[in-house]
């Protein structure tokens, strides 16, 4: 695909800044996004997304949501030691405000195969979910994976959320 044939489907401009958000080419139109509904479809989605990844280091990813839940961008914003990863809970905002998005759902590995959050994953939750809400936008989730792929815990399916 030439760099002349990528269309920008949405273009949000401020300032000095631009962005121009680009549909997937397996995607003709924002109506074929994959489209979440329970926790169950963001683990597999995240699991897919991960599979590139190192189960020797926790990786941290962001899943921005559309109003009607279709998945606008995935993407890794930590990548740290086996131990844990470094957040910035204001890039996840910039990134949630920039592209449009009405949800967020994060997900982070654990390398030592435990599925239960930390109390420093439920501190982080909750500042994420608390910056969130501030600009009206809603946290649906988050979701700790493991190299065992039916292993995963969803602090929304426990009532976390």
């Amino acid at each position: 695909m030439k760099k002349q044939d990528i269309k920008p489907v949405l273009v949000y401009k401020y300032a000095s800044l631009q962005l121009n958000y680009v549909l997937h080419e397996q995607f003709k139109r924002m109506s074929d996004l994959p489209r979440i509904i329970d926790s169950h479809e963001a683990v597999t989605y995240f699991q897919d997304h991960y599979k590139s990844l190192s189960n020797a280091q926790e990786f941290f990813s962001v899943m921005l949501l559309s109003r009607n839940n279709k998945v606008l961008n995935v993407s890794t914003i930590g990548q740290g030691n086996k131990h844990s990863t470094i957040v910035d809970i204001s890039y996840i905002v910039t990134q949630a405000l920039l592209t449009g998005a009405n949800a967020v759902i994060l997900a982070h590995n654990h390398p030592s195969g435990n599925h239960f959050p930390s109390d420093q994953d439920k501190d982080l939750t909750s500042k994420v979910q608390a910056a969130l809400k501030l600009i009206d936008i809603q946290l649906i989730d988050h979701i700790i994976l493991t190299s065992d792929k039916d292993l995963w815990y969803s602090m929304a399916t426990a009532g976390e959320l």
